[in-house]
């Protein structure tokens, strides 16, 4: 997709919504009448859709008198090769997130193309995505390393939650990255608070929300979910060596981003209404089932000093509940947590 689409709201193309029906068919021919019809399009217009999708490099074959048929494993094989938006919004068809894809080569962050979608009013669920970032940022504005070869995805959500809640987003994506990421990977995938996503101690995800709020909640919330997929030929930054990992790695077989971004927007889907429909119980539930580090001592930076102790919980709010020294018990809502190893302990020990 050209860089000029990517401050476009007006929801799906006409070409995944025919690829989606081609899809639907299962392989199976359908006419020319009937995939227009069911799209409220003329057959001229279904026609240029169709070439234009031949011309992205899907084998759509037309045959008189029988219809248009699509390979079932071309799929497949097209996302093996690249990421493809219009199959992403075609599987995404009818969905609350996911429905409308903008794909960039290169771009600074997608948290901020997708903050300009939302402000010119794109609507909720829509999805950025870039095969690189230039300017990718974590929490506390850091860089974020976002070479080829991993998913860098922001997401629209305009929740209809009361301020008190809306901190909980962040736990509800990361705990749904995280079953994303289990379910592709056949591995235990945990969450360390209040953002990361970890396989082994070592970061595999990172979630950065970016609310605009007015006085009874938030306006729109920018969603960016930053996975290490896979790294295509780049050296990894002396200062990360050691601390992060790949998800390709990991799962020991092939996995797409397209593949990886379904699977994270189909749970992301669940814990959100979740979220909306029965409070943060489930979530927080979700969230402490994979917590990495509950029960253990840490340290939390903060902007004012330090806190240490044994991180306990976390609250409704979705703060961290660190025990002090002396019993005292104190809620962090936003810092950077550190294990404490015990004494003698090799790096990369746990205290258990």
């Amino acid at each position: 997709m050209p860089a000029k689409d990517a401050v476009r709201g007006d929801g799906p193309r006409p070409r995944s919504r025919v690829l989606a029906a081609l899809l639907a068919a299962g392989g199976q021919p359908v006419s020319g009448a009937t995939l227009a019809e069911g799209l409220g399009i003329t057959r001229a217009a279904l026609w240029k859709h169709i070439e234009a999708l031949r011309r992205d490099g899907w084998p759509v074959e037309g045959r008189p008198h029988q219809g248009y048929t699509l390979d079932s494993g071309a799929a497949g094989r097209l996302a093996a090769r690249r990421f493809v938006p219009e199959l992403l919004e075609a599987r995404r068809a009818g969905a609350r997130l996911g429905h409308t894809v903008h794909w960039l080569a290169e771009v600074g962050s997608t948290n901020d193309v997708a903050r300009r979608l939302a402000e010119a009013g794109a609507p909720e669920g829509t999805v950025v995505v870039a095969d690189r970032q230039a300017a990718g940022r974590g929490r506390l504005r850091r860089a974020w390393w976002s070479p080829p070869g991993g998913l860098w995805m922001s997401l629209i959500l305009r929740p209809a939650l009361p301020p008190e809640h809306l901190p909980l987003l962040t736990l509800a994506a990361a705990a749904a990255v995280a079953e994303a990421a289990e379910g592709l990977a056949g591995r235990p995938v945990q969450v360390k608070w209040p953002n990361d996503v970890l396989i082994d101690d070592r970061k595999v995800a990172g979630i950065l929300l970016e609310t605009v709020s007015h006085p009874h909640g938030a306006e729109y919330v920018v969603a960016g979910i930053g996975v290490n997929l896979d790294v295509e030929g780049e050296p990894v930054p002396a200062e990360l060596a050691g601390r992060l990992t790949w998800l390709a790695r990991e799962a020991g077989r092939r996995v797409t981003r397209n593949e990886l971004a379904e699977a994270i927007l189909q749970r992301l889907e669940e814990r959100y209404a979740q979220l909306h429909q029965e409070g943060p119980g489930p979530v927080l539930a979700a969230w402490r089932s994979r917590a990495a580090w509950l029960g253990e001592p840490v340290r939390v930076a903060l902007p004012t000093g330090e806190v240490a102790g044994i991180a306990l919980d976390v609250a409704p709010d979705g703060s961290l509940v660190v025990e002090q020294a002396g019993g005292r018990r104190q809620r962090i809502l936003a810092g950077d947590v550190q294990r404490l190893r015990p004494a003698g302990a090799p790096p990369g020990a746990g205290s258990r």
